[in-house]
């Protein structure tokens, strides 16, 4: 039955291709090629529609493994699956829950404040956050002081997101994303100049990092570049 669905879907993309200007005649002059064509996108696109169904189900019945674990480690785990899914709201909950269990477990209070952050609750982020950096200013690569630091502008207070991270590039050096965030921290105190050279200093850390590390760095250089464009236009308005 698959293989019959995949067919009627070739032949249905071979009709709409062939009344595509520009592409409909090329389809129409080499007819087979071009239903072969059709016919391999589909099957390409049935194949990732299974393989993502079929992920959904081994991931529902992973969190649902998680849900029987009534202990504050297994609540915590459903809690930082859900978190990392993006369901961020229905992890805080059971996260909260592994807080109060285990209170010596320093990941339910990192995880429970990177979700209050992406949850749009910056000071109980900041509260949770804190607590862990008075622990262990390591925590998570030092990721524990750098949500800690955008939790604190989120919340209203650029100047302690600056010390912050000062703090981040003691520790580990200068990255894109703290060049990024310190932009931003510069821009709400009102420093434009500056803030724009902390923006442009992110492409040349993220041309430096290192290869494992480039694409992710790529990313916050992006973002620096665009938020450097908009504090530029703003300035000038």
């Amino acid at each position: 039955m698959q293989l019959v669905g995949i067919f009627l879907g070739a032949f249905v993309l071979y009709n709409v291709l062939s009344v595509v200007p520009l592409i409909g005649g090329l389809v129409r002059a080499s007819s087979l090629l071009g239903f072969l064509a059709c016919f391999l996108i589909v099957s390409a696109l049935a194949k990732r529609l299974v393989a993502s169904r079929e992920a959904r189900t081994r991931d529902g019945a992973s969190l649902a493994d998680l849900r029987r674990v009534n202990t504050p480690h297994g609540r915590g785990k459903l809690g930082a699956a859900l978190l990392a899914r993006g369901r961020v709201r229905a992890s805080i909950e059971p996260l909260e829950e592994a807080r109060r269990g285990d209170p010596e477990a320093i990941e339910w209070p990192y995880r429970l404040g990177c979700a209050r952050l992406a949850s749009g609750s910056p000071q109980p982020a900041v509260a949770e956050l804190r607590a862990v950096v008075e622990r262990d200013e390591e925590y998570a690569y030092g990721g524990a002081l750098m949500r800690l630091a955008e939790a604190t502008l989120a919340s209203g207070d650029p100047a302690g997101s600056l010390e912050l991270l000062e703090r981040v590039d003691r520790n580990h050096g200068p990255s894109p994303e703290a060049a990024y965030r310190r932009g931003r921290a510069l821009v709400a105190l009102g420093r434009s100049a500056e803030a724009k050279t902390a923006f442009a200093s992110a492409r040349q850390l993220a041309d430096e990092a290192p290869k494992f590390q480039r694409s992710e760095a790529r990313g916050w250089a992006l973002k620096a570049w665009w938020a450097g464009l908009t504090t530029a236009g703003a300035a000038r308005s």
